[in-house]
């Protein structure tokens, strides 16, 4: 009765991609961090597998591959060299190939973190079942000249327009970037859109939160579509 009704609820909202952050299918972009250029073990990776899994990680800008296996219950941490961090580090606006492409055989959580000194934070990384075509931007105001609040998008599909408001920002292929930063601004509230699904995540450069606490980190939160 019951046990099977909540069988059903959570096998439909699973299948819908909207209760889980497991999956076998991941695009990642890291955003700017407080002006910093990339740097050796400042990116990082964390995957974790309920089962024993092979998972495949390629840069979209050259097309290189590694495989990892990762053993159920453990936490894999990938630290990423200043090589590598340049290939995933979209810290300029503008279109890009600085993109990710994770794939696994079984179900895995993903993390990404962006860590400089005093400055770092985390995201979930969602799959791509949980990608949309409408998001609205919230951040919060970056206070210091030549930081500011920004996003970036990837495309998991070949000629995919994206929008703020009614401009048309960019026409993305797979795996391509389009990152925007707004010097010294707060652009919570802005809609994106596109017409295929993307992957969304604030990347503000460095804020003081709250606004008169003088020191500042970086919001890097990948989210969920309206």
């Amino acid at each position: 009765g019951a046990m099977a009704l909540l069988f059903l609820f959570s096998n439909q909202l699973f299948s819908q991609g909207q209760s889980t952050t497991q999956g076998r299918d991941f695009w990642l972009s890291y955003g700017q961090n407080a002006g910093m250029g990339p740097q050796a073990n400042m990116l990082q990776l964390r995957i974790v597998a309920i089962k024993p899994t092979k998972v495949t990680l390629t840069y979209t800008i050259d097309n290189t591959t590694e495989t990892i296996n990762v053993a159920a219950g453990q936490v894999y941490t990938r630290m990423f060299n200043a090589q590598e961090a340049a290939k995933i580090y979209s810290n300029a606006t503008g279109k890009s190939n600085k993109s990710l492409h994770i794939v696994s055989d079984e179900l895995i959580s993903v993390f990404a973190i962006n860590i400089y000194r005093h400055t770092t934070d985390a995201t979930n990384v969602l799959p791509i079942t949980n990608y949309g075509k409408a998001y609205r931007h919230i951040a919060y105001k970056a206070v210091r000249v030549g930081d500011g609040d920004g996003y970036t998008v990837i495309a998991v599909e070949n000629g995919t327009t994206v929008r703020e408001g009614t401009n048309v920002l960019a026409t993305l292929n797979r795996g391509e970037v389009y990152t925007k930063y707004v010097d010294g601004g707060d652009i919570s509230g802005t809609l994106i859109t596109s017409d295929k699904p993307i992957a969304y995540f604030t990347t503000n450069t460095c804020v003081y939160v709250p606004g008169n606490i003088g020191a500042c980190d970086c919001l890097f939160q990948q989210q969920v579509p309206v």
